[in-house]
């Protein structure tokens, strides 16, 4: 009696679900498998991280954009050595007087037509003066009797001059000091110049490198999350099994279905976050996506060997590496420079001007007045100081002033970034060995996953186990998984940070900046 009373409630079971788990048992399995199986997916381009290095090096926006800078800072240099360029220089004068008699009998009354020539060398000296070689001639054409003597109505009168001219600073501007600041500077910009450009390259490596990882974490959390739905499968088979023996009911693989669904949501989200990090290395790469665009997967695993880290070193590295500081150094030797230089602006101006020459004059005779003046027959020469002393020398003072406090400013910026840069190895030096600890761990707990799985799936075929158990212990095991690879990511994330704080990562990975 008992027997038949089992067999009808069985029967009841079966037949009053039965219905309602068709559509969901005829559904499902489509819907795992549209996740995973599209006509129209894209192609996926596995790349190594050397590729992916190499392509970032060619085509990174920010990394261009610091190649410009260097080229600047190098143009920007000459355009500075360009103030001791020797220039040529002169003047071309044409001249008509009328000077007007104040009697009949005035010899000075006439006109006078001048033709005035001069041309030069000129060079600004490195010391801060200048000097000028000139040849200056002219040629009068006159009626004049003070000129062409009583009883001549015109005359011709050559004129020339060859100058030697120096002008010198003795008190402001005196000395190389004042006049190679700005060609000083700009070399220091240079020199700053590669030293951004190591730091953006350093960052950009980072990025890169962690945006891979990152990559690689997604790619195989992607199958980690289609394994979950293998499994989920496998589970619903093994259900079905039963059902078909009698051993359960048609609504035990309710629990399963519903799992695949859920699982098979999760792979999607999966697909969009390797969608999202193949995009994210792409922009990194300068590379414009379209809208059918191949996918980068990558093609290595987060395989680590945790290194022993020595935060000392690794402080004493970074504080001499660190591109960062590096360039604020080179900022503090920028207003040093310009405090030098407001010092020398201070002093009164008190300039030398020195000409010696010899110059030569002959009437009706180009040649012969030249003649003349090579001969240095007749020579001329002069000796002059030129002064301005400012009473309160406000703007010098104000500039001086502004110059010592860039200065401390910089060194309060150097300070700064100086104590960012410890706290971030020390940070970075302990994530490095928690994540280590992080992955032996997670090593044990998917092994103890994986052996709890098993165990239930065989209490599960013996009938001590339900569905729910199995999945789970599935569930746990998916889990433990991801954060073993999350682990594994994690560390090497941590120890790509440091080596671009410390200033190593270029080198580590044996990546060289030509110089522009």
């Amino acid at each position: 009696m008992n027997q038949v009373v089992v067999l009808m409630l069985r029967a009841a079971q079966t037949f009053i679900p039965f219905t309602l788990l068709l559509g969901l048992v005829a559904t499902t399995p489509a819907v795992a498998q549209s996740a995973t199986s599209q006509t129209d997916a894209p192609r996926q381009v596995p790349v190594t991280v050397r590729e992916a290095l190499a392509e970032v090096l060619k085509g990174n926006m920010d990394l261009r954009r610091e190649r410009v800078a260097v080229q600047a800072a190098h143009a920007q240099v000459l355009a500075a050595e360009g103030l001791f360029d020797v220039s040529l220089n002169g003047s071309l004068l044409f001249n008509q007087a009328i000077v007007p008699g104040v009697s009949p009998t005035d010899i000075s009354r006439g006109t006078a037509n001048s033709l005035t020539g001069d041309v030069g060398l000129l060079r600004q000296l490195e010391t801060g003066g200048s000097v000028r070689l000139a040849v200056n001639s002219s040629g009068v054409f006159t009626n004049q009797q003070t000129i062409c003597g009583l009883g001549e109505n015109a005359c011709e009168v050559y004129a020339t001059r060859l100058n030697l001219t120096i002008t010198h600073p003795l008190l402001r501007n005196l000395g190389t000091e004042a006049t190679q600041a700005n060609l000083r500077r700009r070399r220091i910009q240079v020199d700053l110049a590669y030293l951004n450009r190591q730091a953006r390259a350093a960052i950009v490596v980072r990025d890169v490198l962690t945006g891979y990882w990152e990559l690689a974490f997604a790619s195989q959390d992607l199958e980690i999350r289609r394994s979950a739905v293998a499994l989920a499968n496998r589970q619903l088979e093994a259900t079905r099994a039963q059902i078909e023996v009698g051993r359960l009911a048609p609504i035990d693989a309710a629990a399963v279905e519903r799992a695949i669904s859920d699982r098979t949501r999760e792979v999607v989200a999966a697909e969009q976050a390797v969608l999202f990090r193949s995009l994210d290395l792409m922009r990194l790469m300068g590379k414009q996506p379209q809208a059918s665009f191949d996918r980068f997967v990558a093609a290595e695993s987060p395989v680590v060997d945790p290194r022993p880290v020595d935060v000392r070193s690794e402080l004493e590295v970074a504080l001499k590496n660190n591109p960062q500081l590096q360039s604020l150094r080179q900022g503090i030797a920028l207003t040093e420079l310009d405090i030098r230089t407001a010092n020398v602006a201070l002093r009164p101006q008190l300039d030398l001007i020195a000409t010696i020459g010899s110059t030569g004059r002959q009437r009706d005779s180009y040649s012969a007045a030249w003649d003349q003046a090579l001969s240095f027959e007749n020579r001329v020469s002069s000796l002059g100081l030129n002064f301005n002393i400012p009473v309160q020398n406000r703007a010098a003072r104000g500039f001086a002033e502004v110059s010592r406090l860039a200065n401390d400013r910089s060194w309060v910026d150097a300070e700064a970034l100086e104590l960012d840069v410890r706290d971030t190895v020390v940070r970075l030096s302990s994530s490095v060995g928690v994540n280590a600890k992080r992955i032996e761990l997670g090593e044990q707990v998917v092994k103890f996953a994986e052996q709890n799985l098993q165990a239930e799936e065989a209490r599960f075929s013996v009938g001590r186990a339900t569905n729910n158990d199995v999945l789970l212990r599935q569930q746990e095991l998916n889990i433990s998984r991801s954060q073993l690879l999350r682990a594994r990511v994690d560390l090497l994330v941590a120890e790509i940070a440091l080596d671009a704080i410390t200033g190593v990562v270029l080198d580590r990975y044996g990546l060289e900046l030509k110089p522009l």
